[in-house]
């Protein structure tokens, strides 16, 4: 055997690569086999574009919490704008209500002076023709009496229509004694206190009374003037027992009528 031959159990070593031949590609990486069953792809998020969602979301939130706080604001103020008007309206309608309740008291105070001087014009009428016929130049005549009465009637009535139209439309302020619980009160709205006004205004049940009783009351004054001056001319007694039956009788009713006074 030649010494040349290669021994058995040893490895030859690799070929050498030649200059001209190309590099080898590298090598193919090998794919990883897919696992067996459904798998769940994740997305995977980068950094920035998490914080660019979180940058908007709180640029989002604070434009929202700007606007809650300007709407709250607003309407705050708006509150504030309407108590304050409510206040306006409240002292001006209490200031109305003085106003007219100083205006009342003040036709009240003149109605009562008025009645007064009535009263005193009825007592003198009862000695004016009497002092008339006695010669007394300083005496008040019965009919300046009489004017001055009429006169101070038609004051009256006025102002009792003048106090009706500064009261009626403060009727819902007033509160009775009995029956509190009702609602409706007359002069309380706009349309009932028209209706008393004009009623007020146009119908005076009780000053028609008045004048009326006034009237009772001036001709009963004449007539008892007139059975004085009968006295002081002559003897009435005389007269009355020979007049006839109906003036006896109207005599003695109109004497019934002083005494029941």
């Amino acid at each position: 055997m030649s010494s040349d031959a290669p021994r058995r159990g040893k490895f030859l070593s690799p070929p050498q690569p030649s200059p001209s031949k190309p590099p080898d590609k590298p090598a193919a990486t090998i794919k990883p086999a897919a696992s067996r069953g459904k798998v769940l792809r994740k997305t995977l998020i980068s950094p920035s574009s998490t914080h660019s969602t979180s940058t908007s979301g709180g640029a989002h939130g604070s434009d929202a919490d700007r606007d809650s706080l300007a709407n709250l604001r607003i309407a705050v103020h708006q509150a504030k704008e309407a108590a304050a008007t409510r206040r306006k309206e409240v002292s001006a309608q209490r200031d109305r209500v003085f106003d007219d309740l100083e205006k009342a008291e003040t036709i009240i105070l003149s109605l009562l002076d008025r009645a007064s001087e009535v009263a005193h014009a009825l007592s003198e009428m009862t000695s004016a023709k009497l002092s008339a016929g006695q010669g007394k130049a300083d005496s008040t005549s019965f009919d300046e009496l009489a004017a001055k009465i009429r006169g101070d009637g038609v004051g009256y009535l006025a102002g009792v229509k003048k106090l009706h139209q500064l009261l009626a439309p403060h009727a819902s302020f007033v509160k009775t004694i009995y029956g509190r619980d009702t609602k409706n009160v007359n002069g309380a709205s706009g349309k009932l206190s028209d209706a008393v006004i004009k009623k007020a205004t146009s119908n005076m049940y009780a000053a028609r009374v008045e004048k009326r009783l006034a009237l009772e009351r001036s001709a009963i004054l004449k007539e008892m003037i007139r059975l004085e001056e009968l006295e002081s001319a002559g003897d009435a007694r005389d007269m009355v027992g020979t007049s006839p039956p109906g003036i006896k009788r109207k005599h003695e009713s109109l004497e019934e009528d002083l005494l029941r006074m």
